[in-house]
Protein backbone atom coordinates (compact mmCIF):
# COMPACT_ATOMS: atom_id res chain seq x y z
CA UNK A 1 0.00 0.00 0.00
CA UNK A 2 1.19 3.71 -1.07
CA UNK A 3 1.02 6.71 1.47
CA UNK A 4 1.81 10.13 -0.30
CA UNK A 5 0.93 13.34 0.61
CA UNK A 6 -0.71 15.38 -1.62
CA UNK A 7 -0.93 19.28 -2.33
CA UNK A 8 -3.71 20.25 -0.37
CA UNK A 9 -2.18 18.45 2.52
CA UNK A 10 -4.81 14.94 2.48
CA UNK A 11 -3.61 11.58 2.27
CA UNK A 12 -4.20 9.83 -0.71
CA UNK A 13 -4.18 5.41 0.01
CA UNK A 14 -4.32 3.90 -3.12
CA UNK A 15 -6.10 6.64 -5.36
CA UNK A 16 -8.66 7.52 -2.65
CA UNK A 17 -7.93 10.95 -0.93
CA UNK A 18 -8.83 10.68 3.16
CA UNK A 19 -9.81 13.96 4.47
CA UNK A 20 -10.02 12.71 8.16
CA UNK A 21 -6.66 11.15 10.09
CA UNK A 22 -9.04 9.57 12.27
CA UNK A 23 -10.40 7.09 9.85
CA UNK A 24 -10.54 3.44 10.40
CA UNK A 25 -11.14 -0.06 8.97
CA UNK A 26 -12.71 -2.41 11.56
CA UNK A 27 -13.54 -6.61 10.49
CA UNK A 28 -15.36 -8.56 13.19
CA UNK A 29 -18.39 -9.98 14.88
CA UNK A 30 -21.36 -8.19 16.13
CA UNK A 31 -21.48 -9.13 19.58
CA UNK A 32 -25.38 -8.24 19.74
CA UNK A 33 -28.27 -7.72 17.81
CA UNK A 34 -28.36 -3.80 16.81
CA UNK A 35 -30.65 -1.72 18.57
CA UNK A 36 -32.46 1.61 17.22
CA UNK A 37 -33.10 4.77 18.93
CA UNK A 38 -34.67 7.64 17.74
CA UNK A 39 -32.30 10.64 18.08
CA UNK A 40 -33.75 14.20 17.22
CA UNK A 41 -35.25 13.51 13.75
CA UNK A 42 -32.72 10.17 12.80
CA UNK A 43 -32.56 6.71 13.61
CA UNK A 44 -29.52 6.03 15.09
CA UNK A 45 -28.31 1.81 15.26
CA UNK A 46 -25.84 1.08 17.57
CA UNK A 47 -23.76 -2.07 18.42
CA UNK A 48 -20.55 -3.67 19.16
CA UNK A 49 -18.22 -4.93 17.15
CA UNK A 50 -16.04 -8.24 18.58
CA UNK A 51 -12.62 -7.57 16.99
CA UNK A 52 -9.84 -10.41 17.44
CA UNK A 53 -6.96 -8.66 19.37
CA UNK A 54 -4.53 -11.13 17.41
CA UNK A 55 -2.93 -12.76 20.55
CA UNK A 56 -1.12 -15.87 19.64
CA UNK A 57 -1.29 -16.76 23.03
CA UNK A 58 -5.14 -16.12 23.65
CA UNK A 59 -7.58 -16.91 20.48
CA UNK A 60 -10.20 -16.17 22.61
CA UNK A 61 -8.96 -12.32 23.48
CA UNK A 62 -11.12 -10.00 21.73
CA UNK A 63 -11.92 -6.08 21.53
CA UNK A 64 -15.02 -4.41 21.21
CA UNK A 65 -15.90 -1.31 19.45
CA UNK A 66 -19.10 0.69 19.72
CA UNK A 67 -20.14 1.48 15.61
CA UNK A 68 -22.45 3.91 15.38
CA UNK A 69 -24.78 4.09 11.90
CA UNK A 70 -27.04 7.06 11.25
CA UNK A 71 -29.46 7.04 8.38
CA UNK A 72 -28.72 4.39 5.40
CA UNK A 73 -25.99 2.64 7.00
CA UNK A 74 -28.19 2.79 10.25
CA UNK A 75 -30.71 0.81 8.37
CA UNK A 76 -28.56 -1.64 6.99
CA UNK A 77 -26.83 -2.21 10.46
CA UNK A 78 -30.78 -2.41 11.96
CA UNK A 79 -31.17 -5.65 9.86
CA UNK A 80 -28.00 -7.82 10.94
CA UNK A 81 -28.03 -10.13 13.73
CA UNK A 82 -25.55 -11.16 16.92
CA UNK A 83 -22.45 -13.01 15.20
CA UNK A 84 -22.62 -11.56 11.84
CA UNK A 85 -19.13 -10.41 10.55
CA UNK A 86 -19.11 -7.13 9.25
CA UNK A 87 -16.34 -4.51 7.98
CA UNK A 88 -17.01 -1.23 8.91
CA UNK A 89 -14.89 2.16 7.77
CA UNK A 90 -15.98 4.86 9.94
CA UNK A 91 -15.02 7.94 11.56
CA UNK A 92 -13.11 8.05 15.26
CA UNK A 93 -14.72 10.22 17.95
CA UNK A 94 -14.18 10.89 21.42
CA UNK A 95 -17.38 11.01 24.12
CA UNK A 96 -16.02 12.71 26.83
CA UNK A 97 -18.26 13.16 30.51
CA UNK A 98 -18.10 13.49 34.29
CA UNK A 99 -19.93 10.26 36.20
CA UNK A 100 -22.04 11.32 39.41
CA UNK A 101 -18.57 11.06 41.33
CA UNK A 102 -17.32 13.76 39.22
CA UNK A 103 -14.85 11.69 37.56
CA UNK A 104 -13.98 12.48 34.47
CA UNK A 105 -14.77 9.41 31.79
CA UNK A 106 -14.32 9.03 28.17
CA UNK A 107 -15.01 6.47 25.31
CA UNK A 108 -14.32 6.15 21.31
CA UNK A 109 -16.89 5.67 19.09
CA UNK A 110 -16.67 4.51 15.72
CA UNK A 111 -19.35 6.64 13.59
CA UNK A 112 -19.62 4.52 10.55
CA UNK A 113 -19.77 5.52 6.75
CA UNK A 114 -19.68 2.33 5.08
CA UNK A 115 -20.56 -1.21 6.20
CA UNK A 116 -20.31 -4.67 4.33
CA UNK A 117 -21.44 -7.90 5.41
CA UNK A 118 -18.74 -10.23 4.61
CA UNK A 119 -18.35 -14.12 4.40
CA UNK A 120 -16.09 -15.17 7.00
CA UNK A 121 -15.12 -18.01 8.64
CA UNK A 122 -16.35 -18.36 11.83
CA UNK A 123 -14.22 -18.86 15.04
CA UNK A 124 -14.14 -22.27 16.48
CA UNK A 125 -14.68 -20.95 19.58
CA UNK A 126 -17.95 -18.44 20.10
CA UNK A 127 -17.25 -14.85 20.32
CA UNK A 128 -17.60 -13.50 24.03
CA UNK A 129 -20.23 -11.52 24.34
CA UNK A 130 -19.81 -8.33 25.81
CA UNK A 131 -22.13 -8.56 28.81
CA UNK A 132 -23.08 -11.57 31.40
CA UNK A 133 -26.32 -11.17 30.20
CA UNK A 134 -25.55 -11.48 26.61
CA UNK A 135 -23.18 -14.34 27.60
CA UNK A 136 -25.99 -16.78 28.65
CA UNK A 137 -27.95 -16.06 25.33
CA UNK A 138 -27.23 -18.63 22.55
CA UNK A 139 -24.04 -17.61 20.47
CA UNK A 140 -24.65 -16.65 16.65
Amino acid sequence: MRVQLNTHSLFCIGGETVRSYATVYLAGWLAQDPTERQAGEYRLTTVDLAVSAGKKNDPKAFDYFTIEAWREAGEYLAALKKGDFLVVRGRLRQERWENREGQKRSRIVVTADDLAIAQRERPRQAVPAASQQEAEEVPF
